[in-house]
């Protein structure tokens, strides 16, 4: 005789697979609930020529995917425009975005959903929101700048990775409009995060506001162990011009140094560099090619050359 199947073995009420099918189902209808959730949250949203600012912001995505550059510029031209007319009534949409971060809970359940075919599921994940917010807040300029402190509370948050540099990257954007965000981005260049000790650099660089206060930490950056973070401070020297000039012998100090290959390449020849630094009592420094390279080649433009004035 046959032994009955107990209600802990398989096919029962309790089995492993009708329990992933339970999880599975509980990961859907909250992934439902999130995307309701975030729907209404579009209605209360400032509108411009009948299209939601999320719509708008949809605009800057081929800026965070790639695509061909006329087509990118063209969106990001458009989106610009429509933010600015939108104006600051976009800033708690942006504040929003800007904190947002996927939870486990979520990427697990918009991976399921993803699989199904029933039903077309469209979500645009926290990085890429904080991204658009970002650049959003450049577009509004210096009507953004009530907004500084806000910025910097957020990076101070640090909601994550993305969400922190994004903020950050929000106040480079601003220029000299962020000037009050200098205080904390001088305490970031020193974080144990590259990432945010490359956009506090930039930042300032951007900003290039208290030279006193700043060109110092610009100078201890030099020696920065991340190559990347060391070039930015090169070109935040340029950014701040014949404010700079304190920099310079430092900045000879890396070109003699055997270990700094990379930024001995960028500053140019030794020879050169030392028969117009010398004797000289006046020193700007500058990106000589970044002029030339900006439109072509942005991420060119991080070679330094010193020009005697």
């Amino acid at each position: 005789m046959k032994a009955a199947i107990s209600p802990g073995r398989e096919g029962g009420e309790h089995s492993p697979a009708r329990k992933r099918g339970r999880i599975a189902l509980a990961f859907c209808l909250g992934a439902i609930l999130a995307l309701i959730f975030w729907q209404a949250a579009r209605t209360r949203e400032p509108a411009y020529q009948g299209k939601s600012l999320s719509q708008w912001l949809q605009g800057y995505h081929l800026s965070a995917v790639g695509g061909p550059e006329d087509e990118i510029e063209h969106a990001q031209r458009e989106t610009d425009e429509a933010v600015r007319h939108i104006g600051t009534k976009a800033v708690p949409t942006l504040l929003r975005m800007l904190r947002a971060k996927d939870s486990d809970f979520k990427v697990k359940a918009m991976d399921l959903l993803s699989k199904q075919r029933l039903v077309r599921i469209e979500w645009t994940s926290a990085w890429e929101l904080n991204y658009w917010a970002s650049l959003a807040f450049q577009a509004l300029g210096d009507s953004a700048r009530p907004y500084v402190p806000v910025l910097v509370e957020i990076a101070e948050e640090n909601i994550s990775t993305n969400s922190r540099y994004c903020a950050i990257d929000s106040l480079t954007g601003l220029g000299p409009t962020a000037e009050a965000a200098v205080p904390a981005l001088l305490r970031w260049t020193t974080n144990a995060d590259r990432h945010v000790r490359f956009g506090a650099i930039n930042a300032l660089g951007a900003i290039h506001a208290e030279p006193e206060k700043v060109v110092p930490v610009l100078t201890n950056a030099l020696a920065d162990p991340d190559p990347f973070v060391k070039r930015i401070a090169m070109k935040a020297m340029r950014d701040y011009g014949t404010n700079a000039k304190a920099a310079a012998p430092a900045l000879l100090g890396l070109l003699n140094d055997p270990r700094s290959g990379q930024s001995r390449g960028s500053l140019g020849s030794g020879e050169s560099f030392r028969s117009r630094f010398q004797g000289s009592s006046s020193y700007s420094l500058l990106l000589r090619s970044f002029r030339r390279s900006r439109e072509s080649r942005p991420q060119s433009a991080l070679h330094l050359s010193i020009v005697i004035t």
